[in-house]
């Protein structure tokens, strides 16, 4: 093997493995201060090992080269094989979960609608105009399109859908602000303002079903300011922009489990983050909602284009092999990563934005109260954990509520509501895995009109 070629081997080799280890770590150990020296130390060592190894003798270096060559190839096997195992465990769960769907809705004779959302809204424009696709902030977190003007809200004034939790699609019109409320209900006195993911946004159910259209039937005229994958950081933005604008005597701030883990992506934009660092940052969104339709309209425009000309499965196809270039899958190992885990440092961000949530609403005189809905599912009061999230409840729950109440927040705790009925996945669509029913929803509404009263 000609020197020169070894010796490229070796210094590719190395570079490569420091390009990893910064992108392996960069992510967790960035904001630690020891960080960058603990880097520099380490590429300084590397480079006195690389400069030793272009010195040593050519038998020697021709061991190493088949050495690294070969632990290169047993890597990229584990990789392959990690990247398998993670696609086939998801995949096949959720086969399961479908599966199990389908026996349950033949057993209560509910008739599960085949069509996909693109085909469920086109039919739906033949009936109703201004017809359009739902559309959510976790989908431009990143998007630069969007970095001079973030929605919260979807499109004003339209008729969407969030699910087929229940077999069929539920259709709601969305209100002067994009949000799954009556607009009628701005032009009362508003007491409650709710904000949240889409137990909020009111997933799976009808729009005369959701939790603000019940408490305000219950003559508490409430606002749900909730879209479907919002986190802890995008409900902060929500308040500022909307909730506190509003005026509300109370806003509760529904949690559910996996708000916590949207922080990994949510701490990724820009704008979010200057809710955070900057008390006087707003975007004022309230005042431009026409500008927000134009730009949502652009960007379902671009999608479905992208969609339909078949781009995106090209570019799915790309990030498949830059993953697998960059050990994707190992590095959840190592770190310990898998789907909705996470790390003490976005424990130690939520608590950061709920007191300053808690405490913007004081300060402008309204009852903050933090409401915690449990993620149900079968085998959930026996304890046995989520086939998908891994998750141990019980002490996840506690660690939530330790900051709750070391932060002395008011809070209803719905965990301890549900536990007390035998059988608490009746309050699923379909007994399964997803957002709760109808009834679902009317006992968590129950629990907060209580609260109110």
């Amino acid at each position: 093997m000609n020197n020169k070629i070894i010796n490229l081997i070796i210094i590719s080799y190395i570079i490569f493995f420091i390009w990893i280890l910064n992108i392996s770590l960069i992510k967790y150990l960035e904001s630690y201060s020891y960080y960058h020296l603990f880097l520099s130390l380490f590429l300084g060592f590397l480079s006195i090992i690389t400069i030793i190894c272009l010195f040593l003798n050519r038998h020697i270096k021709i061991n190493i080269t088949v050495l690294l060559i070969s632990f290169s190839i047993v890597v990229l096997i584990i990789e392959l094989s990690l990247s398998l195992l993670y696609l086939d465990n998801r995949s096949t769960l959720m086969k399961v979960v479908e599966n199990e769907r389908k026996v349950l809705s033949k057993e209560l004779s509910v008739e599960i609608d085949p069509r996909s959302m693109e085909q469920f809204i086109k039919e739906l424009r033949k009936e109703k105009s201004n017809v359009n696709f739902n559309t959510y902030p976790e989908m431009y977190l990143t998007n630069k399109d969007f970095l001079n003007l973030f929605p919260l809200g979807t499109l004003s004034h339209t008729y969407t859908s969030t699910s087929k939790e229940s077999g069929s699609y539920n259709i709601i019109k969305t209100d002067r602000y994009g949000f799954n409320n009556y607009d009628e209900f701005y032009d009362k006195d508003i007491i409650n303002v709710l904000v949240g993911d889409s137990y909020t946004e009111g997933f799976s159910v009808n729009q005369n079903e959701t939790l603000s259209f019940n408490i305000s039937e219950s003559g508490f005229n409430t606002i749900s300011l909730g879209k479907g994958g919002n986190g802890p950081l995008t409900s902060f933005a929500t308040l500022v922009e909307y909730g506190l604008q509003l005026e509300p005597q109370n806003i509760f701030w529904i949690f559910s489990m996996n708000d916590i883990y949207n922080l990994e992506n949510e701490s990724q934009s820009e704008i979010l983050n200057l809710y955070l660092s900057n008390k006087n940052f707003k975007q004022n969104l309230i005042k431009k909602q026409n500008l927000i339709n134009s730009k949502l309209l652009n960007y379902i425009k671009s999608r479905l284009e992208l969609i339909n000309n078949k781009v995106e499965i090209k570019k799915n196809s790309f990030n498949k092999v830059k993953n697998f270039i960059k050990l994707v899958n190992i590095r959840k190992l190592i770190y310990n990563l898998r789907e909705y885990k996470s790390n003490q440092k976005n424990f130690e961000l939520f608590e950061n934005i709920l007191v300053k949530s808690n405490n913007l609403a004081n300060l402008n005189n309204i009852n903050f109260i933090f409401v915690y809905l449990p993620d149900i599912y079968p085998g959930w009061k026996e304890g046995k954990k989520n086939k998908f999230t891994k998750i141990d409840e019980k002490a996840f729950r506690k660690k939530i509520f330790y900051i709750v109440k070391r932060n002395s927040i008011k809070f209803i705790d719905m965990h301890e509501v549900f536990l007390k009925y035998q059988d608490p996945t009746v309050f699923l669509n379909l007994a399964n895995y997803g957002h709760y029913n109808k009834k679902g929803y009317r006992i968590v509404s129950d629990k907060l009109i209580e609260f109110i009263k």
